[in-house]
Order: structure tokens, then sequence, then C-alpha cells
């Protein structure tokens, strides 16, 4: 690797002493400042309100005339970096004052300012800054990037040799960053320019297949092309370059062209199966089963076990074309492939699993006594495994569903005994309060209920609870904020560390400049450890900026699901970050044409997506609401852009609010149903309900199938209870039974 020297202090001394030569006119005659920080203020909020031009003249004012070093410094930066964006000559003087002045954004400024001259074409110029900013700063958020910067202006300036070392040390500094097959293609385009024709394709080659979802995949293979087009070189791709691609667009999770390329590599393929031959199969198996394509996944491991019954991948693919009977409903087919399963496979990790499930599509088909056997095997053989926990209360809610209270109630009570799991002790403690009713014991269902909501006031169980119970001790907490000072700018101009994320962060914030803030963000959760206060105070300035996705994350990635729950009851100001009303106007508006309260589409959004626009789902949905393809196309017929359109916040919330507003409508207004239907398809909801008429709703959220859409349920209902608490109080009326003619208008039947 080639060694990295510090720029020399007095070679970037000199640089800026001729910038600052080019004097900036001045403003001092045109506006009368007072307050200097007040001034600063009202400059801001004309950039923040995107009056750039107005903003500009006010921080040239500012930069030229005020002593304040540090308000001057501020103000030198943001008038270079809007002259910069509006590509207005002399923002490098500006620039070069901020560098001079303000040491906490210095590198900012040489950045900046490099992207100024590699603009107009200075490149040597350009990359020289770009190598400062790496060489200098290295706690810096922008080293990285500055490092790859400089490498793509040397070669954007001919000097081929030290734009390939420079590509060549960012490769052995960040090997495994995501702009690895960036570097890659820089030097392979460094070869093609030096006549090295061979090594340039190697390195081409190498993107297409390593990085095959990479941005730069295609030019990369546009460059192998043209080699072989201009007779520089031949083709050298072999059916395993394709068995590769495959490989790496299955580990991206893009499963269509996974089995794309897998196809390619079989059907090339000549001879004996190899290793990579029965790899691709399964892969194509798992694939069609991730992307929801059933009746090709049951083709596909049917066909895998056939060819290759020995292989050490068949017991995953007997367990996935298990999973995959259940998905189409052939129940008989999955308890024969399932004893197959546990005949085979004694000491495969699955195992527990696969009894637990035969267990429950026992207890399904009204086999209680094979059910029971079932899952005593489990309890039995596996006690320590989470399936023998699952297993445990499968048995204890067979038993109620049977309405055999004193078995029931002896199963709960064994799993309160025995549980570690908080997610099981308050499904247990309602549960065993719901047997109490039943037996007429109210005394003990009042305690039991009272028991939940004291150790699990944030659970599903307790907020269900506390809208179907008139029991005092159930009553909601009242909710008291906090005090966190909305106003983050107080310290922002007195930080006297230049390293300093936080104040940074602070400052970027104040500013306006989001795109900063985030990055400066990103790199202080990673350098450094974040206490509560810190949490919120971050995640209340991402929210602020609209990114409600990575505020969640912030907090859920420094604070524990316990300290979660218990800081929130009283704490309004992270109440509401956890519940955040982002694109209240599309929610609102949505919400609105549809009849639809706009808290259940926040808790929607939320538990879908957690507020990503970006979020795509394993089986292709899009968007904030994970929206399907197919269900756009129909709805929108002839007006459907593409998947692509689906990213758009305002259309995904549109078609979701209306796709619920028409299960809302089938289901003739009951929301838990048309939750259901949301998930798992109305269709499979329609046959749920064949089999659960009378069923009280809770007993039907507790008997859905498909633990997915079971869980799915208690979380957007749990949200909706936190919504209506943080945002309005409301009272939620749910019907108390499920009942026959619940069905009404048809509804679009793809959002699966």
């Amino acid at each position: 690797m080639k060694t990295i020297h510090v720029t020399s202090g007095i070679s970037i001394f000199i640089l800026f002493l001729f910038i600052l030569c080019l004097s900036p006119e001045s403003y001092a005659d045109e506006m009368i400042c007072p307050e200097p920080a007040s001034c600063l203020d009202e400059a801001i909020e004309a950039y923040k309100n995107g009056r750039n031009r107005e903003a500009l003249d006010k921080y040239k004012y500012i930069a030229d005339g005020i002593n304040d070093q540090k308000i001057a410094g501020i103000s030198s930066f943001m008038a270079g970096r809007i002259m910069s964006e509006l590509m207005l000559e002399g923002a490098e003087a500006y620039l070069g004052k901020a560098y001079s002045t303000y040491p906490l954004i210095a590198d900012y400024a040489l950045f900046i300012m490099a992207e100024v001259m590699e603009r107009n074409g200075d490149y040597n110029e350009a990359a020289y800054l770009y190598r400062t900013v790496f060489s200098s700063y290295r706690e810096s958020v922008l080293q990285k990037k500055a490092l790859l910067k400089a490498a793509d202006t040397y070669l954007a300036a001919g000097s081929l040799k030290d734009s390939l070392e420079t590509y060549e040390d960012f490769l052995a500094l960040y090997p495994k960053d995501r702009s690895v097959p960036s570097a890659l293609y820089g030097i392979g385009t460094c070869y093609l320019l030096e006549g090295k024709f061979p090594l340039a394709n190697d390195y081409f080659k190498r993107v297409w297949i390593e990085y095959p979802s990479s941005t730069v995949s295609s030019s990369a293979k546009k460059g192998m092309d043209w080699l072989i087009a201009n007779g520089k070189e031949s083709l050298q791709l072999t059916i395993s370059d394709y068995f590769m691609r495959g490989e790496r667009f299955f580990e991206a999770g893009l499963y269509t062209d996974a089995i794309t390329e897998y196809n390619r590599f079989l059907s090339n393929w000549k001879g004996r199966a190899g290793r990579e031959v029965k790899e691709a199969y399964f892969k194509i198996a798992l694939s069609n089963f991730n992307l929801r394509s059933s009746d090709e996944a049951e083709e596909a491991f049917e066909s895998f076990l056939y060819k290759f019954p020995d292989h050490y991948r068949s017991p995953e693919a007997l367990y996935w074309l298990g999973k995959t009977y259940l998905r189409e409903g052939k129940e008989d087919a999955f308890i024969k492939s399932s004893k197959g399963f546990i005949r085979l496979y004694k000491k495969d990790k699955k195992r527990p699993e696969v009894l637990y499930r035969l267990g429950i599509i026992y207890a399904e088909n009204g086999d209680v006594k094979s059910a029971v056997s079932a899952f005593d095997r489990v309890i039995r053989e596996y006690p320590g495994n989470d399936f023998a926990s699952d297993s445990r209360w499968a048995k204890g809610w067979l038993y109620y569903k049977k309405q055999d209270y004193k078995k029931s109630l002896a199963m709960f009570n064994n799993i309160l005994d025995t549980a570690a799991d908080s997610s099981y002790i308050s499904r247990t403690l309602y549960w065993k309060a719901k047997v109490m009713e039943k037996i007429n014991e109210i005394g003990g269902m009042e305690k039991s209920l009272c028991l939940l909501c004291s150790k699990f006031g944030g659970s599903f169980y307790c907020l269900f609870a506390q809208y179907y119970y008139n029991i005092q001790c159930l009553s909601s907490q009242d909710i008291t904020g906090m005090e966190i000072t909305d106003n983050l700018s107080d310290d922002y101009l007195f930080s006297e560390s230049p390293g300093n994320n936080d104040e940074r962060i602070k400052l970027f914030f104040y500013l306006g400049l989001r795109e900063e803030a985030i990055e400066e963000i990103k790199w202080f959760k990673l350098e450094n450890t974040v206490d509560i206060e810190q949490s919120i105070t971050i995640a209340s300035m991402l929210s602020e900026m609209g990114e409600y996705n990575l505020s969640l994350r912030t907090l859920y990635l420094n604070l524990s699901k316990e300290m979660l729950n218990n800081y929130q009851s009283n704490n309004t100001i992270l109440s509401r970050l956890m519940y955040p009303a982002g694109y209240s106007e599309f929610v609102n508006t949505y919400a609105a044409e549809n009849g639809i309260d706009p808290l259940l589409i926040y808790a929607l959004i939320r538990e879908e997506s957690r507020f990503n626009e970006e979020a795509i789902s394993i089986a292709g949905a899009i968007g904030l609401m994970q929206i399907m393809p197919q269900t756009a196309a129909t709805i929108m017929n002839d007006t459907y852009g593409g998947r692509d359109t689906l990213f758009s916040p305002e259309l995904n919330i549109a078609l979701g609010t209306r796709f619920f507003a028409e299960l809302l409508k089938r289901y003739k207004g009951n929301f838990i149903l048309a939750l259901a239907g949301y998930n798992a398809g109305p269709h499979i909801v329609s046959k749920w309900l064949e089999d659960r008429e009378g069923l009280g709703v809770d007993e039907f959220i507790e008997d859905i199938p498909y633990k997915e859409t079971r869980e799915y349920v208690k979380r957007v209902f749990k949200s909706y209870m936190k919504y209506s608490r943080s945002l309005k109080p409301i009272h939620i009326v749910l019907p108390p039974l499920i009942q026959s003619g619940l069905e009404g208008a048809d509804v679009i039947d793809t959002q699966e």
C-alpha cells in the first residue's frame, strides 16, 4: 500500500493565502446588524425556507463585516456552500475563510472547496484538497469519502499512477465498504487507459461477478463488452461465473435476479451434477419460497429431494417444503412431510420446530390426542428450547378452546411458574384471567389483570384489557412530560473541540444542513456510547428533519426494550418519538378521503416499515405501507407507473389507505379482521372465519393460525393504542364476537 503522508502545513497555508486574496465584495453598506447572533438567525431562517439568495446576502454581510470569529466563520462557510450550490464564482474565498477561522467545520470547508475545483476542471488541485481532508482529519466522517474522491479526480486529471495507488489505498483501508465496487471499477478504468487490457478485464469481470447489484456493475459489463468488441480481450466468462452472480444476488435478497442467474448457470451445465449444481437447484427453490411463488417452490423442493435425496441440504429442503405445503393449505401433505422429517433427521436442530408445527396442525384439525402428544414430545425431548415454551402455551390454549378450563388453568399456572420470557408471562396472565372469568371467579380475574398491567403496562394484553374491562387498576396512567430543550442551538457556537461530533450535529441541525447532520449522527453512534439523554436528543433532531425511521433506529439501537417501556410511560417526548406522526399531510388527506382514523394509518405504517419509505420486504412489498406491485397495478389499472413509483410516500400512502379501506368495508368496520387481511390476504382470513364464528375478538386474535399475522395484528393494535394516548384520547369500540355475515363487498385479493 502506498504510504499516506500528512499534507504540509506550509503548503496549505500558501494555498489559502492565494484564495483569501480573492477578496469578496463588501456588503457592509447594505445592511445593519446590531446583534450578530440575531442576524445569523435571520440568515438561517431564510435558508431553511428555501430563500437561498436572501440567505446568501445575509451570510456574506456577516462574514465580511462581523468581528466575532466564530459567527463570521459559520457565515463564511454557509456563504461558500450556497455559492457552490448555485454555481456562483467566488465560493473558494468564503470557504477558505471558514477553514481558517472556524476549525469545527474546517474539513467540510475543504471538501466543498475541492468539489468546486473539481467542477471547474481543476482536477489536480481538487485531488490535493481531497487528500488533505483524508490525511489531516482522521476523525472526520468525510475521510473515507475524500479518499475515494481523490482517486476519482486523479483519474479525471489523467494522473493514472496516483489514481491507481489511491484506489488501492482505499481497498486496503476499507475492504468491506459499500464503495469497494466503485474502487475496483476505477482500477479497471486506469488499466484500460494504460492499455493493460487483461488487467482491466480482470477488474471489470470481478465487479460484474462479485458485486452484481452495485451501481457500477452494468458499467463494468460494458467495459468487458468493449474490450471484446474491439479485439482487446477474448471472452473469459465461465458458467461458474453465473453461479457466483446468482449467489451474490441471493445474499442481497434479490431473488428474482438470483433465479435468473442460477437458471443461466444450469442451462449451460454439462456433465455430472457437482456441488454448484445442487446448490443452484436448492437456492432456486428457496428463492421462490421467499418470493411467495408457492407452486414453483413446491415443485423445486420436490425435484431437489427426488434428485438429491442424500445431499446435506435435503433436511433443509424437506423443512421448507413442509412450510410451503402449509402456506398452500395442504395440511395432509404437511403432516406427511413432517413425519418423514422427524423420522429421518433425529438430530437436526429444526426437529423441535417441526414437531411443534405438527402439533398445531393436529390441534387445528381437532385431533387433540395427537396434538398433545406432539407438544409433550417437544417439552420432554427439548426442555430448554424455545419451542418447548411454545408447546406449553399451545397445550394450554388447546385446553382453553376445548373448554377444559381446569387443565387450561393448570397449564397456565405451570407456565407462570417456569417462564422467563416476559411475553409469555403477560400473555399467560391475560388468558389466566379469562379462564377465571369463564369459571365465574371474578376476583381472581381482576387480580390477574391487575398483576398483568402492573408488570407489563405497555404490553398488547394490558392495552387490550384496558379497553375491555372496567377495572380500576387498569385505568391508563397519565403521561407526564420531561423537559428537553427544543432549541438545540444555545451551545453550538462555543465548542472548542474540532473533533467533537456532538457539537457538529447540533450545528448542522441548527443550520438546516439535513444530510450533513444525518451523516454526523451515524458517525457519532458508531464511535460513541450513547446514553438516554443523548439518544433522545439525537432522535428528536432526526424526527424534526423528517427522518422518522432513523430516529426510531437510534432509540432501538441505544436503549433496551425495558428502558424504552419504562421511560416512555413518564416521558411525552420519548413517547412521541417512538410513535411519530410522520408524513402527516398525506396520512390525514387520504385517511379523511377514505373515512379512516389517521391514527390507525400511522400504526400501520409504523409496523409495516418503521417509516422507512425505501423498505422492501423479502416478498417484494414496497415502501411505507408495504404495497405489493400487483396490488398497485390492480388498484391503479392503466395509471400504474411501475414498481419504482411505489417508493413515493404520497402514492404509497394513498394506495395503502385505499386498500385498507376496502378491507374495512369487506369486514363491516372490524379493523382487527381488516388488519389480519392486510397481512395474510383477505381470502385466507375468510377461511379462518368459517371455523371461528362466535369467538371473542381477543380469542380470534390469539387463534390466528399464522404466527406472523397473529403477532402483526397485536403490534398494530398496540401501536394504535399508543397513538391514541399520545396524540388524542379516544375510546375504540371493538365488537365482542366474531360473527357470521361479516364479509361485505369484494376486495382486491393480492396484498400478501
